[in-house]
C-alpha cells in the first residue's frame, strides 16, 4: 500500500502533463516532401539567376549612359570609399550627384525605375510559382504581406550609381508583416 500512493501521485502529477501535451495545436504547417523541396529550391535558384541579370543589365545601361570622364571620376569616388578609414556612402553619393549631368541623372533614374518595374514583375511571378509549389496557407512565407519601403535617397541619382556599383542593393526595403 506504501508504495501504491507515491506511484498514484506520480501519475496524478504526470497527467496534466500529458493532457497538455495531447491537446497541443499542430504545427503551423506540413512538412514539405522532398519534391516540393526541390522544386522551391530550383525556383529561387531561377529567380535569383534572373534578378542578378537585371542587376548586370542596369548596371550597364547606368555606365553607357555616364560619359567616359564622368565614369572615371566616379571609379575614383568609388575607390576612395573602398579604402576609406571611416568610409562615408552619402558623401561618396553627394559628390557622384553633383559630378552627374542632368540628362545622365535623368538616365540614371530611368534605368533604376525600369529595374524595379521588371524586379517586382519577377517577385510576383516567383511567388505565383511558389503558391502553386505549396498548398494555399500551409507555409508561413505564403502568409506573409510585403509592405514596400524607400529608403530616404531612394530617387538620388548619385545614390543610385553607388549602390549600382560599390553594392548595396537596387530595391525598396520591405517589411514582413504575418497574417496579410
Amino acid at each position: 500500500m506504501n508504495l501504491r500512493i507515491p506511484a498514484l501521485a506520480l501519475a496524478l502529477i504526470g497527467l496534466p502533463i500529458a493532457a497538455a501535451a495531447q491537446s497541443a495545436p499542430p504545427p503551423p504547417h506540413p512538412m514539405l516532401t522532398q519534391t516540393q523541396r526541390q522544386e522551391l529550391f530550383q525556383t529561387m535558384r531561377t529567380f535569383r539567376s534572373q534578378e542578378k541579370q537585371l542587376h548586370q543589365r542596369m548596371r550597364a545601361q547606368l555606365l553607357s549612359s555616364i560619359t567616359p570622364i564622368h565614369r572615371t571620376a566616379i571609379a575614383n569616388i568609388v575607390g576612395s570609399l573602398a579604402i576609406a578609414p571611416q568610409p562615408n556612402r552619402q558623401q561618396a553619393a553627394l559628390q557622384i550627384d553633383r559630378l552627374l549631368s542632368p540628362a545622365e541623372r535623368n538616365a540614371v533614374v530611368s534605368a533604376r525605375n525600369a529595374f524595379l518595374a521588371q524586379s517586382k514583375t519577377l517577385h510576383q511571378q516567383m511567388m505565383v510559382r511558389m503558391r502553386s509549389l505549396i498548398p494555399a496557407g500551409n507555409h508561413p512565407m505564403m502568409r506573409t504581406k510585403r509592405v514596400w519601403k524607400q529608403p530616404a535617397d531612394f530617387n538620388d541619382p548619385g545614390s543610385i550609381v553607388l549602390r549600382a556599383l560599390a553594392g548595396g542593393g537596387m530595391h525598396m526595403r520591405f517589411m514582413m508583416v504575418h497574417g496579410g
